[in-house]
């Protein structure tokens, strides 16, 4: 069998792992497969994996999604724009073949539509941004931060686990993880820096991203970076000395 699920009915709530490895369904088609393996019959919340989460996904739960005519009721962003989360109906997932790509977005909602049925569209607020490479990740980790900052909304966001040198400097626009530690007089701005990481000594990292556990030695610069453990890697367009 090309697709796999590795998890039991009877243990609702907790992760599940599904793999598509050869026949590459496509979004609905996955779904539907993976919630016939589980014998599930219940509703459906989906979230797409690459935005940033919704303000108010609860507002999705509206009276008229209980009308017997609504299948599912589908999120927006304030500009209108998709937030990357729907409320469906399980039967909603008889519209898909049983074989072939079929795209949620795409085909299943146009499909549902076209056969008489009722989407409902409730704004639940979010910017809707993608995330695809490590600008978008940075951007998409500002737009949290603005989100929970309050006055502090442009940063930085140190976790209160870290270690911060008071030689050091942390600008705008950086978010310390877990118990990262930044040594003396090392600087770090508009970056990303993640749980057990150890920035070094005079060290520079400007819009960059620095994996967890990864050491930085001292005196390094990284711009526009993604470190990966030991210092060992660099993504395509970014310097470090």
């Amino acid at each position: 069998m090309a697709a796999t699920a590795q998890w039991d009915a009877d243990h609702l709530g907790q992760t599940g792992v599904y793999a598509d490895h050869e026949d590459h369904r496509g979004t609905a088609g996955a779904l539907k497969d993976f919630s016939n393996s589980l014998e599930y019959t219940g509703d459906l919340l989906v979230i797409e994996g690459n935005r940033i989460p919704p303000h108010n996904p609860n507002l999705l739960f509206h009276p008229d999604y209980d009308r017997e005519d609504v299948i599912g009721s589908l999120g927006r962003t304030s500009d209108f724009g998709p937030s990357g989360m729907i409320l469906m109906k399980k039967r909603m997932l008889d519209l898909v073949p049983e074989i072939g790509f079929f795209d949620l977005k795409e085909q299943l909602i146009p499909r549902a539509l076209e056969r008489g049925e009722r989407i409902i569209v409730r704004e639940i607020g979010g910017e809707g941004d993608r995330l695809s490479d490590a600008d978008s990740y940075r951007d998409c980790v500002r737009q949290m931060g603005k989100r929970v900052g309050g006055e502090n909304a442009l940063g930085p966001w140190i976790s209160a686990e870290s270690t911060i040198h008071p030689t050091s400097l942390v600008g705008k626009g950086t978010l310390i993880a877990g118990n990262a530690r930044i040594e003396q007089n090392a600087v770090t701005e508009n970056s990303v820096i993640l749980d057990g990481v150890v920035i070094g000594r005079d060290s520079l990292i400007v819009d960059s991203i620095i994996k967890q556990g990864s050491s930085i030695p001292p005196e390094t610069k990284v711009i526009r970076g993604t470190v990966y453990k030991d210092h060992e890697a660099l993504i395509k367009n970014g310097s470090s000395s």
